[in-house]
């Protein structure tokens, strides 16, 4: 599986725009679809549950919000970030699992007028030494 650039699992501020794969990765083939692909992760803001310098698998097949997951999500002017989301009408909720860290809340208004994307959900951790 090709693994790109950083995402920043803390505030989003150190990402890297990289359309060629810093590395390739073994991954089972029952976590992967058809268009998968893997980030590096940097940051500790969704410790314990994906650490710092693993890889996510991320489906970009998958873009409607489902509450709770975790998901890959480019903030304009920002950078991408990975955050588990709910929707909490009218706003959507960008919630880190470590504790240290505040919750972002982003008008749901922004998904379709400022450039608000969502890249795809996350389907798989794994630890690895790239």
């Amino acid at each position: 599986m090709p693994v790109y650039h950083e995402v920043d699992a803390g505030n989003a501020e150190r990402n890297h725009t990289s359309v060629e794969p810093i590395d390739w990765v073994p991954v089972p083939v029952s976590k992967l679809t058809n268009r998968s692909f893997g980030i590096k992760v940097v940051g500790d803001s969704m410790e314990p549950t994906i650490s710092h310098g693993s890889v996510v698998v991320v489906d970009p097949n998958q873009k409607s919000i489902i509450d709770g997951k975790v998901f890959v999500i480019e903030i304009p002017y920002v950078g991408a970030t990975i955050k588990r989301v709910f929707v909490k009408y009218p706003n959507l909720i960008l919630k880190a699992d470590n504790p240290s860290y505040e919750e972002q809340t982003i008008p749901l208004e922004k998904l379709e007028t400022n450039g608000l994307r969502i890249i795809g959900r996350v389907i798989a951790v794994f630890s690895y030494d790239i």
